[in-house]
């Protein structure tokens, strides 16, 4: 076994490797194993829901998209408009490629000619790039590779190769040519003309799995398939390359999941196309720490440290989970993968969300992990020194759960958000100081006027205001962790952040301390400061629960948790402000902002504010 992206092998050399019958590298329609699935404890239920969600497909018209829809984009910067059915439409293909493999109670017949209109409909669109992501105005270029061309190529050849010759044969020669056409010929010709072959983020990986795993899977002339694997040798290494050395990833735990995940299930094709003889895995010391980062980044019930462009609350794929830890010997995956397969089968998927296509369905019903562990899942406290985030889980000493999360980094990450310092805090399992993650996705959000967004600039963060300046974007403006320690009950992590601010906030120093105090039950935030003169500084608390002021402080209430929220000395709270902002999928959403601030102007002190429960710890249950 070699790694492609290390061996430096020529595109002859490859040919050598790759066997004729490297189609059957994925299982076929009549691979008893398709059917088994249904008898299967964890995917029973889910493969009905598939079914059942197909069943509304049958006679349906997938959704259009119109002239309208493709340059609408270009003329106001929205994407929903156009995405919603485009997605809609690659969703509708999975369940009745699903219902097709897995129904019991119908033969492929029944399903067949549904699944054949879907295919010429995908095939029927002009571009499968997305036009926030072409250069065109009329929102289309057949030959742009982008992330959704690249899945959809991807997903053509994965129905094509296991539904196999129960496609009428003049369709698979279709699909072939329009792949060929759009995918491989503008990479095999113009690879460096497109971004992502020198990206240290996910497109990397995404685009890179869609071209190389379609030909894998049905190309049958073996020189293209190595030239195509040759090319992206010295290419998809980038993405690597784009982690941290401990094997962090500053876009994010969403954003992991979606490139890492793209990457591993072309390492597990290309292992198995190839015989063995070629990986992306092997013996690079990088992929397990990789492998292992949502374990340094979860928090109780499913949320995440959610850093970056990324939702609070995310659910690790269970396929990607169980295919790590079998492939790299990672056995609390294994755990994680169980647990959240538990929890699908007894509450069922999100069939709207965008990842519910055939890709993601396929693997969750075929790589299900084995029974072993409980419906809950907890990690250890962790530190990631090169990423700089901390994120620790406290049970103080009446039994409640304390956990904490927080960054120091830099304002030039992917997917940045002008955030050193930012922190999470959850109670019990709740929400109480949160960050904002993703906003919807816009032109705009993606330019110049980034930082214009209440999500990424800092005023949206729980960090400092100096001088009425927020923290700028850019590799200059970093943090420097000055000390964290995991190993006790009581956490302290401090990090200098004087140099996240531009030289118009006249910051001489400004050092913050989170003391999380695990055996009381207590979080305490202080930020040391020095300005150049006497000045302005106040410090964000970001939550988004019902807020009550009263003589002693500030009540924050989330469920059955009730925090109070007390300033330190010398301090008071400022103002609670209102804000709102539009989170993925257009919706509007009110947060609040506690500020805090020193009770006289001053050129150096303390802004100190402690954080512990209202209510007696055993009312938490």
């Amino acid at each position: 076994m070699r790694n492609l992206l290390s061996s430096t092998l020529t595109a002859d050399e490859i040919t050598a490797l790759i066997p004729e019958n490297r189609m059957g590298a994925i299982m076929p329609v009549d691979n008893p194993m398709w059917q088994s699935i249904a008898d299967c404890e964890f995917t029973t239920r889910l493969v009905q829901q598939v079914i059942v969600q197909a069943e509304l497909g049958i006679g349906a018209p997938m959704p259009a998209l119109t002239d309208e829809l493709y340059t609408e984009f270009n003329r106001t910067g929205n994407r929903l408009g156009f995405e919603r059915p485009y997605f809609e439409r690659r969703r509708m293909l999975g369940r009745t490629a699903i219902a097709t493999l897995t129904d019991r109670n119908h033969t492929i017949d029944y399903w067949l000619p549904t699944l054949i209109d879907q295919l010429n409909v995908i095939l029927d669109e002009e571009s499968w790039a997305l036009p926030a992501h072409v250069y065109n105005p009329s929102g289309r270029d057949s030959r742009y590779i982008d992330l959704f061309a690249a899945e959809t190529a991807y997903t053509l050849a994965e129905i094509c190769t296991v539904v196999g010759c129960a496609l009428p044969a003049v369709l698979r020669t279709r699909i072939l040519n329009r792949v060929r056409s759009d995918i491989f010929e503008p990479y095999i010709a113009h690879a460096d003309a497109f971004h992502f072959t020198h990206d240290t983020h996910n497109w990397n990986a995404v685009c890179h799995q869609g071209v190389i795993g379609a030909a894998l899977l049905m190309e049958p002339h073996v020189p293209t398939v190595a030239a195509i694997l040759a090319i992206s040798s010295t290419r998809l290494t980038h993405f690597v390359e784009g982690f941290t050395r401990d094997g962090g990833c500053t876009e994010g735990p969403g954003y992991w999941q979606y490139g890492f995940g793209r990457f591993s299930a072309l390492n597990q094709l290309l292992e198995a196309a190839t015989a063995g003889e070629l990986s992306l895995f092997h013996e690079d010391d990088r992929i397990p720490l990789i492998a292992q980062y949502p374990l340094n980044i979860m928090l109780d019930g499913g949320y995440v440290a959610n850093f970056s462009d990324c939702t609070s609350h995310l659910e690790f794929a269970p396929w990607l989970m169980s295919y790590l830890s079998s492939r790299l010997n990672l056995e609390l995956l294994n755990n994680l993968a169980s647990s959240t397969m538990y929890r699908l089968a007894e509450g069922g998927m999100n069939y709207e969300a965008h990842s519910a296509d055939f890709f993601h369905l396929a693997r969750i019903l075929t790589l299900v992990p084995p029974k072993g562990a409980s419906a809950r899942f907890r990690t250890t406290d962790t530190y990631m020194p090169d990423l700089q985030i901390l994120c620790v889980h406290k049970t103080d000493d009446t039994g409640v759960l304390w956990e904490l999360a927080a960054k120091g980094g830099n304002n030039a990450e992917h997917h940045n958000h002008n955030d050193c310092g930012s922190y999470l805090l959850h109670i019990a399992g709740t929400p109480i100081v949160i960050d904002l993650g993703a906003p919807e996705y816009t032109r705009e959000f993606f330019g110049p006027t980034r930082y214009s967004f209440l999500a990424a600039r800092s005023a949206g963060h729980s960090v400092p205001l100096v001088n009425g300046v927020e923290q700028a974007a850019g590799l200059e403006y970093r943090a420097r962790v000055v000390a964290c320690d995991v190993t006790n009950r009581t956490i302290s992590f401090e990090v200098n952040l004087t140099a996240c601010y531009p030289k118009e906030a006249l910051c001489e120093s400004l050092v913050r301390q989170i003391t999380l105090d695990g055996a009381r039950g207590q979080l305490i935030v202080s930020d040391s400061f020095v300005l150049s003169s006497e000045g302005t500084i106040e410090t964000a608390v970001m939550v988004c629960n019902a807020v009550t002021q009263t003589d002693d402080g500030i009540i924050v209430e989330a469920g059955d948790v009730r925090a109070t929220f007390t300033a330190g000395s010398g301090c008071f709270v400022k103002s609670v402000d209102e804000l709102t902002y539009r989170r993925p999928g257009g919706v509007e959403t009110t947060v609040k902002r506690i500020m805090v601030a020193p009770a006289e102007q001053t050129n150096r002190g303390t802004l100190r504010y402690t954080i512990k429960l209202a209510l007696p710890q055993s009312h938490l249950g």
